[in-house]
């Protein structure tokens, strides 16, 4: 899902154990986070990936924004997990 300021995506949806949140560098590949999903899934978590845009680093309110969208995707799942219960 793009925000302003990045995007964020669900790298491994299926877990139960918890929610790890990835951050990280604007240059990194996707490819390169997968050894990271993989482990983190085997451990029964699932991955949110932020993934900042570079001007996100000297803009503050951008951080800000996707800070908050990814706030808002970890109430909304968790709020999900609730209402299942």
């Amino acid at each position: 899902m793009w925000w302003e300021g990045g995007r964020f995506y669900w790298g491994a949806k299926e877990g139960r154990a918890g929610i790890v949140v990835v951050f990280v560098w604007p240059s990194s590949l996707e490819r390169q986070l997968e050894p990271y999903i993989q482990l983190y899934s085997s451990f029964g978590w699932r991955s949110l990936i932020c993934h900042a845009d570079f001007l996100t680093l000297y803009f503050p309110e951008k951080a800000t924004s996707l800070a908050d969208g990814v706030l808002k995707e970890l109430v909304q799942v968790n709020m999900l997990k609730i209402h299942l219960r």
